[in-house]
């Protein structure tokens, strides 16, 4: 074989060995994520005083005992991003908190369970991003001290027939203004008045004769 022959061959055979190098690096094994945007009510990135926590099923999210995380809290960055990897390729469902201002408290937990987790599957492989949303909540606590049983709607919709002493409480409301209506069930006596939700707080209503 001439020398210049066996240059070539020599080049050739770097050559493809340095691709074939850059081609294994290449195929490194791709993790299974979930990138998640925070906004608040405004649609402004949520970059501070924000954790998420990640669970796989309905029933570890709304688990009042909280025992059902997946890893560890994930704080947002200056882009209100949080992520987590090596997930299996299944449904997931998070939890939001933000706090500052006093008390006040955000978060997306409500009692439709709506905005809560994905709408199908994770991609094995595949970072999936998503945006969600937090907005000021609080809660309510309504005491009946009339003597009688009466029945509850809140905002037009029957929420609870609450015996004498008994109460009805909500928490993770939307802030803002309620409308009450009490029916004593045995005079038939009939009231209707306005609770306001204030955001971290437990706003409480009392139910006189």
């Amino acid at each position: 074989m001439c020398p210049l022959l066996k240059y070539i061959t020599a080049v050739l055979g770097l050559f493809f060995c340095f691709s074939s190098c850059t081609k294994d690096d290449n195929n490194e094994p791709k993790t299974t994520s979930l990138e998640i945007t925070i906004k608040d009510e405004n649609g402004q990135f949520v970059t501070q005083n924000c954790y998420v926590k990640l669970y796989g099923t309905v029933e570890d999210l709304t688990n009042q005992q909280d025992l059902g995380a997946i890893g560890e809290p994930q704080f947002t960055d200056a882009e209100g991003k949080v992520l987590f990897s090596n997930l299996n390729p299944q449904k997931y469902y998070w939890k939001i908190q933000k706090s500052g201002n006093g008390n006040c408290v955000k978060n997306n937990f409500n009692d439709t369970y709506s905005d809560l987790g994905l709408i199908s599957p994770l991609t094995e492989g595949i970072k999936t991003q998503v945006t969600t949303n937090v907005s000021p909540k609080g809660s309510f606590d309504i005491t009946n001290h009339t003597g009688n049983t009466c029945r509850l709607y809140i905002n037009n919709v029957f929420a609870e027939d609450v015996i004498n002493n008994g109460a009805y409480s909500q928490i993770n409301k939307k802030t803002g203004a309620y409308t009450v209506r009490m029916v004593v069930t045995s005079t038939a006596k009939d009231s209707t008045f306005t609770m306001q939700v204030n955001c971290g707080e437990t706003t409480p209503v009392f139910l006189n004769p």
